[in-house]
């Protein structure tokens, strides 16, 4: 029980590390725009879906695009689980539709770009886990990597 709790505390803190990696200081404070994606996240990943319906609706209102959306909620799959993240994406279809029925245009906003063909995806992994543990050389496979190396997949 205790872990559920701290799950959307997480989440938030997997937000603001890049932003605080930046130079930003939370003393600056987040933008409208990264508060509503923290509280997108956080409400997606407590399951909270009546509070996450008007977080969706004052994210796009605050200028995210809806791709900028499911992107938070797809990504956030790795963290909080399938079930949840779609449940997120399901509640975003419902906000969207009610919002053009009462007129609403969203913008759309860049798709994600395609990977490149040439990119080795697997060499790409490791040099990032190698960075995320501050190892200077990749290090072959342990623990969990060398006993389930099919997880690998999914990181």
């Amino acid at each position: 029980m205790r872990r559920r709790s701290l799950l959307p505390l997480l989440v938030i803190l997997m937000f603001l590390f890049p932003l605080l990696q930046a130079g930003n200081s939370p003393a600056k404070g987040l933008d409208g725009r990264q508060q509503s994606m923290v509280l997108v996240a956080a409400y997606t990943a407590n399951g909270d879906l009546e509070r996450l319906r008007p977080a969706l609706g004052q994210a796009l209102d605050a200028g995210l695009t809806i791709n900028e959306i499911k992107e938070v909620l797809t990504h956030l799959y790795a963290y909080v689980g399938f079930p949840r993240s779609l449940n997120g994406l399901q509640v975003f279809m419902e906000v969207l539709e009610q919002r053009r029925a009462r007129g609403i245009t969203d913008a759309e906003g860049k798709a994600a770009s395609p990977l490149p063909s040439t990119l080795d995806r697997d060499a790409y992994g490791a040099r990032v886990r190698a960075d995320l543990a501050g190892q200077k050389e990749i290090q072959p496979p342990s623990g969990v990597l060398a006993f389930a190396p099919v997880i690998d997949t999914f990181l």
